[in-house]
């Protein structure tokens, strides 16, 4: 009798898990389905007649609203790419991602794993807590940039700052994965950016000063040990680079 007991709450346990981790899936996808259905609205509504009417009507409205069209296909893109992967990670591959993705740091150098550990995440938490501010300062630095040619260059001069800077000064073998390169890179180029436009890109640069200074600065002087702090500061540091060499004394800068 209690043997039967024991083997129907172990199976009843095991059955509440499985229904726990299947829910848990579905609001998962439901949320990469939910982006993605926003993203495509949004690039609907820039196609849409009117929107290209206005584009017509001058080329300072054009431009606006070319870079938010810009802005919305790139954090789109940031967007399903991390959590498309952490869903992979999490339910398919039961955590393999992390370690075949993940940069790692006075390791066998990839270009691969250089790129992609900016895309995976520990876990669930991890993810949410860089997509918010990961899709904000990305979608201010394309709004910022001088010039449309510039995008690129940003994102591939941060990409190679970070990366130098992790692999160099990130530890022997350590595995570095998450988006807060990006997030902390995209904030000091915004904000650095945004002091030397002289312009209404100043008053940008002060909200996020402002409202993500202290959160910026703590997570730059305090790092967990699970945290990559080489990362972080290696992050911000690409966006001062980044934002010298786009600046009007910097060799990129728009003629």
């Amino acid at each position: 009798m209690i043997h039967n007991s024991f083997l129907g709450f172990f199976m009843f346990r095991r059955i509440a898990n499985t229904a726990q981790v299947v829910w848990f899936a579905i609001k998962f996808a439901a949320t990469i389905i939910a982006g993605w259905l926003v993203v495509v609205a949004l690039v609907w509504v820039f196609q849409q007649p009117v929107v290209t009417e206005l584009k017509q009507s001058s080329l300072f409205v054009w431009d606006i609203l070319a870079r938010l069209e810009t802005a919305v296909k790139i954090a789109g893109g940031l967007f399903l790419t991390t959590w498309v992967l952490g869903f992979l990670d999490q339910f398919i591959f039961r955590g393999s991602l992390k370690k075949r993705l993940g940069f790692v740091s006075r390791g066998p150098f990839s270009l691969i794993s250089w790129v992609s550990s900016h895309f995976v995440h520990s876990d669930k938490t991890h993810l949410m807590n860089n997509t918010k501010t990961l899709l904000l300062f990305a979608t201010i630095a394309i709004l910022i940039v001088p010039s449309f040619g510039l995008i690129l260059p940003l994102f591939f001069w941060m990409l190679i700052v970070q990366g130098a800077g992790v692999w160099i000064f990130g530890g022997k073998h350590r595995n570095h994965i998450g988006a807060s390169g990006l997030v902390m890179g995209f904030y000091s180029f915004d904000v650095l950016h945004g002091i030397l436009a002289l312009g209404w890109e100043t008053a940008v640069a002060l909200l996020l000063l402002y409202f993500y200074g202290k959160i910026i600065y703590i997570n730059l002087r305090h790092t967990p040990p699970t945290t990559s702090g080489a990362g972080h500061l290696w992050g911000f540091i690409s966006g001062i680079v980044a934002a010298y060499l786009i600046s009007p004394f910097g060799p990129l800068f728009p003629l």
